[in-house]
């Protein structure tokens, strides 16, 4: 057998022991540091929950009216009538030793309570909005339009939906800024 192959050999299974052994004890001293700030976060009193960002839903707003008659949409409408009294925030990229870290372990049940709610609020707006584009309502292209100018930092109306309400809008703007 060659020397030098044996030496390779010997040399490659030192490094991996080596690092095989590095990752153990770095999975180690991750779990340590995670039960550690689980245990701080576990011991963090109550807190007011005043501050969070809830989500209202006015559902008054809402095209109730359009397409009732479809079981989809009427059970989306029956899921948002049932979400608009309750508490609803959303809480995507935070973990629970972060919540319990920021409002106390005694929150947690009822933060958690709330993302879910958010979820579901997703959930049953996008196949609201599903249920409306497979029966071909689609938002207008001139409100569409109006959204991106707004969106550039243009002071122009969002609820604008016919071409003659956006061209008298365009109108005014450009009345606004002057002939150059």
């Amino acid at each position: 057998m060659n020397i030098g192959f044996l030496a390779s050999f010997i040399t490659f299974s030192l490094l991996v022991s080596y690092n095989i052994k590095k990752q153990a004890r770095r999975g180690r001293r991750n779990e340590k540091n995670f039960w550690a700030r689980e245990a701080q976060a576990n011991s963090v009193r109550r807190k007011p929950l005043d501050g969070l960002n809830y989500v209202k839903i006015p559902l008054e707003r809402f095209p109730t009216h359009v397409l009732n008659e479809n079981p989809e949409v009427l059970e989306c409408i029956g899921i948002m009538e049932s979400l608009t009294p309750l508490k609803i925030v959303n809480l995507t990229g935070w973990t629970n030793t972060e919540l319990k870290l920021e409002y106390g372990a005694a929150n947690i049940t009822a933060l958690s309570e709330y993302d879910q709610n958010y979820t579901l609020l997703a959930r049953t707006l996008q196949k609201w909005a599903d249920a409306l584009l497979e029966a071909g309502l689609d938002v207008p292209q001139v409100t569409e339009l109006m959204h991106s100018l707004r969106q550039a930092g243009l002071p122009v109306r969002e609820d604008i939906i016919t071409e003659e309400e956006c061209s008298e809008e365009l109108c005014r703007l450009l009345g606004e800024g002057g002939e150059r």
